[in-house]
């Protein structure tokens, strides 16, 4: 905290877990949402989340910041233990486009992903009613019409189909279970869409 005490933004940048693929977000808290809109806006990356997850909450070095005002965001990408170069390079370019805005950068910048922002109810969750093998059949970061196919949870020992997980909504499909293993509750996506459908 004292090291970055007096800086103008703080950009806390992290893969997802090693159980769910994420497209390039930025998650805020929405009590600093609206301070920090300028800036996330500039993030080259397709959705700014404005959700109280456990990045942004008390107790998160970004909260902990933004309590000191130090403007803070945290970004997310990916899975943990890989490196999507398409994704980290769209970040990349984020970053110096976030740079160019401050004064820091005078170079060209790459902004080709113009963010869409979500709030907690543009975005439903899909749990699991079953355990055993996740196969997706949705593709990560793509559109999903409302009532197709995510992806089926099949039996360990038999390879029999034990649940064929549906899209309660259309929109994006923006969090995708990578890991295959999954239990009964376990988070398998997240759908973006408008929240009407």
């Amino acid at each position: 905290m004292k090291d970055i005490e007096g800086a103008d933004i703080c950009v806390d940048v992290h893969s997802s877990s090693v159980y769910i693929k994420e497209i390039p977000q930025v998650r805020v808290n929405s009590d600093v949402a609206s301070d920090l809109a300028p800036y996330v806006a500039c993030m080259n990356v397709d959705v700014v989340w404005i959700h109280p997850s456990s990045t942004v909450m008390e107790g998160s070095l970004a909260h902990a910041l933004n309590e000191i005002g130090v403007k803070s965001m945290v970004v997310e990408s990916g899975v943990a233990l890989k490196i999507d170069y398409d994704y980290s390079n769209q970040i990349v370019d984020g970053l110096f486009s976030l740079m160019k805005k401050m004064g820091i950068w005078q170079g060209e910048v790459e902004t080709a992903h113009k963010p869409k922002f979500a709030k907690d109810k543009d975005v439903v969750f899909v749990n699991a009613e079953s355990s055993g093998i996740f196969l997706p059949v949705a593709k990560h970061s793509e559109y999903i019409q409302q009532g197709e196919i995510i992806g089926r949870i099949v039996n360990v020992l038999t390879g029999s189909v034990e649940e064929t997980i549906r899209s309660p909504r259309s929109g994006i499909v923006f969090s995708l279970r990578e890991y295959p293993v999954i239990e009964e509750g376990s988070l398998v996506a997240r759908i973006f869409g408008g929240g009407h459908e």
